[in-house]
């Protein structure tokens, strides 16, 4: 992403886990540029579904030139085929619906 100057933004991801009763809980954070914005963790008894991870992304994690690269990163990775889920070999991580960065 790139933004036409550097100040204060938000940043909202919604994204839903990979688990299943055999991995019932996994965490996910949101970086931007290495800094650590947002965290979350999300357990298959509470969060069933996408869920919306927020926060705010400081002025001083934006380079002059205004590119912002988002990692959004977890605790594991495991393939759906792994957790019973289908047939599936890759190793995932999460499913991202939507990736918002907002004044």
């Amino acid at each position: 992403f790139a933004v036409d100057e550097r100040r204060d933004l938000g940043i909202s991801v919604i994204a839903n886990g990979l688990f299943s009763a055999k991995t019932p809980r996994q965490t996910i954070w949101i970086e931007v540029n290495g800094c650590k914005i947002a965290e979350a963790m999300l357990d298959l008894q509470r969060n069933v579904g996408f869920q919306t991870i927020s926060g705010s992304i400081p002025a001083r994690c934006i380079p002059t030139d205004g590119l912002l690269q988002v990692a959004i990163v977890t605790d594991r990775t495991t393939s759906p085929r792994d957790i019973g889920l289908n047939s599936d070999t890759r190793s995932l991580g999460v499913a991202v619906r939507e990736v918002v960065i907002y004044d």
